[in-house]
């Protein structure tokens, strides 16, 4: 302000002005507030001593600690990262844990086809237990369930796509103990224990050569070697249905004179028959889909109906055609070799 603006300022100050006055001034020399400065102007006013109105020069505010020197403000505020993204299985899933996953996924097995190896091992354990508590012909009646359980649980794994080395395993462990171990000794319940060591001795040729089949037939098999068309040797369920059929026919039928040696030879015929080096068809080469001769649907008419009237009778029958085929077989080619030769 002018100096004659200044004489004007009355005697007594403002309570307001002196204790603006007492307020610490900035580099300018002004008010450190607001409205110090403008009650000061204003009281300029009132006593007529301001000639003119001018702005008052900008208010500055206390220094700041967290100003720079060029009175810039900074603003501190911290920091925010971003949120790593990660995979919630991967963060809650330890490597640890991926392989035991992993581990329990191939070593996983199918329970379709398994079930009925289970289940027709299941049968072959009732039938030994009923041989023992003297009821030969639930027995044999259980083998022969046993038979049927075991051809479904293969055509099921290949129907289903489910095959796998587990159930191969499996499946000939489970023969072993249908076809091997329960005929030989409900035989030998049955009428073997009548001879003594000759007895025992031939229940144990059948259950070894039951043991030897499937140890062959499982290694012509991994090897590749074997012909699908034939079997070599008898099945082991076909020489398992010699056995209790005959059981089941003699309790069903009639009863056989001289049961003991039919049982005897019987035994030891389907247990070496096991082990023979002679081809048997498989029947692997009949395929569903294709025509055939109106005959081959007599000769099933004719099965079934013999399997209504005696299933006891007609399943022998069949197993023992079966097991004399081969060997009818190799006769007939060492018959047709001869006479190739002499002519």
């Amino acid at each position: 302000m002018s100096g004659g603006a200044g004489s004007n300022l009355p005697e007594a100050r403002r309570p307001s002005e002196s204790a603006a006055s007492a307020q610490p001034k900035n580099a300018f020399g002004t008010a450190a507030t607001f409205s110090d400065g403008l009650n000061h102007c204003t009281g300029r006013l009132r006593s007529g001593g301001c000639g003119e109105i001018k702005t008052p020069p900008p208010v500055l505010a206390a220094p700041n600690p967290f100003q720079t020197a060029c009175c810039k403000s900074v603003i501190i505020a911290p920091v925010l990262q971003p949120i790593p993204q990660h995979d919630t299985m991967s963060a809650t899933i330890r490597p640890e844990s991926r392989a035991a996953i992993r581990r329990i996924r191939e070593n996983g097995i199918y329970i379709l086809p398994n079930s009925f190896t289970i289940a027709a091992l299941f049968s072959a354990f009732f039938a030994i237990t009923q041989a023992m508590h003297g009821h030969y012909e639930n027995a044999a009646i259980a083998v022969f369930i046993s038979m049927l359980l075991d051809g479904m649980d293969g055509r099921v794994a290949r129907w289903t796509n489910s095959q796998s080395a587990f159930g191969e395993q499996l499946d000939s462990l489970a023969d072993m103990v249908s076809f091997g171990v329960a005929p030989a000794l409900i035989v030998y319940k049955w009428q073997l224990l009548h001879f003594g060591r000759l007895g025992y001795t031939a229940a144990f040729i059948y259950c070894a050569c039951a043991a030897l089949r499937l140890a062959l037939f499982n290694t012509l098999i991994g090897s590749g070697k074997g012909d699908k068309r034939w079997f070599v040797g008898v099945p082991s369920p076909t020489a398992a249905a010699l056995i209790v059929g005959l059981i089941w026919v003699n309790h069903s039928v009639e009863n056989f004179v001289g049961v003991k040696w039919w049982a005897l030879v019987i035994t030891l015929f389907a247990g070496l028959s096991m082990v023979v080096q002679l081809p048997f068809w498989s029947f692997k080469e009949i395929n569903v889909r294709r025509k055939v001769p109106f005959v081959a649907l007599v000769i099933v008419m004719l099965v079934l109906l013999a399997l209504a009237l005696s299933p006891a009778l007609a399943l022998f029958l069949l197993a023992l055609g079966y097991s004399l085929s081969g060997y009818l077989h190799y006769g007939w080619r060492q018959w047709r070799k001869r006479r190739r030769r002499t002519a």
